[in-house]
């Protein structure tokens, strides 16, 4: 059990692999800060069904990678939780599916903001406290 007792912070947790992450940190007993967008009725059940599961502490943080305040604010939220932070997953992106030549600089430049900069921005302040703890 490699997992229990220690505390996660995983991005993209609503679908997909980040929901796979969750439910799998979740049964091995780590504490886990579920970043995502948007917190709807269908994270927040799921959300439940994991607590009442694996009686584990599961802590939605809600921003959006493209909007730069609200990433500092979400690291900043879990910075100040007093948790010590052992993992970071950085598993949220986004995505274009056209077709690579047709697709423009514009959208290209936007897809390398948030699946490149936005999380290691996030990295940066997350990895200060993880540092601390060593």
């Amino acid at each position: 059990m490699l997992l229990k007792g220690k505390t996660a912070v995983v991005t993209g947790c609503n679908k997909g692999i980040g929901k796979k992450i969750l439910e799998v940190f979740s049964a091995n007993g780590s504490t886990v800060f579920a970043c995502v967008r948007n917190i709807d009725e269908e994270f927040k059940s799921l959300l439940n069904e994991l607590k009442k599961k694996f009686n584990n502490q599961i802590i939605p943080i809600q921003f959006d990678l493209n909007d730069e305040k609200k990433i500092k604010e979400a690291a900043n939220s879990i910075l100040t939780s007093n948790k010590s932070i052992d993992i970071l997953v950085n598993n949220a992106a986004t995505i274009h599916t056209s077709i690579f030549q047709m697709t423009p600089a514009k959208k290209l430049k936007e897809l390398f903001e948030v699946n490149f900069f936005s999380q290691t921005i996030f990295t940066q302040y997350i990895l200060k406290s993880m540092i601390k703890n060593k």
